[in-house]
């Protein structure tokens, strides 16, 4: 799917157009039409190598304990929504999709981590929660601070801390 909507990207406006969803016309112009026209490949590379690096912290996971049946499901849960990137050559309003899916990402590392010993942390448990870490940052960095189309810090992220009530 990966190969076949990455090479097929211009049908897929095209299938839309005969396709009538109640009420998504718009949305479908928007995001198909209008957003794409500020797409590039530069931009494409990017988001998949960005969901690609997230996958890859699974893939290690779920190497080393493949027995475990919610490491398989996050695993399997990576490998379908690899349907969805394609789209990134349209606009990455689309890693709107993936997003849901770190959410499990980030779980499978927690629980990953293991200390045998009092003290002691297992070095592959460390390299991965500093790796899943970083993404973080970096996809919070990307998609909620630098870039154009994001609100930024001010609007995100300052209300959590200067509008809660259990912080006051």
């Amino acid at each position: 799917m990966l190969v076949i909507g990455t090479a097929g990207r211009s049908l897929i406006p095209i299938m839309l157009q005969h396709i009538s969803i109640q009420g998504m016309t718009d949305k479908l112009e928007l995001y198909f039409s209008v957003l794409a026209q500020t797409s590039s490949w530069t931009h494409y590379a990017f988001w998949v190598v960005w969901q690609v690096a997230q996958m890859m912290i699974v893939w290690l996971l779920y190497k080393r304990n493949s027995e475990s049946k919610f490491l398989s499901y996050v695993w399997q849960l990576n490998i379908w929504a690899l349907i969805f990137v394609p789209l990134y050559t349209f606009n990455p309003v689309f890693t709107r999709i993936y997003r849901t899916v770190i959410v499990f990402n980030a779980i499978a590392v927690g629980n990953s981590i293991r200390a045998p010993k009092k003290n002691q942390v297992v070095v592959a448990s460390l390299v991965l929660t500093t790796a899943q870490f970083t993404m973080s940052i970096v996809s919070f960095l990307v998609m909620d601070y630098i870039t154009s189309s994001s609100l930024g810090f001010n609007e995100l992220v300052a209300p959590i801390f200067t509008n809660n009530i259990f912080l006051k």
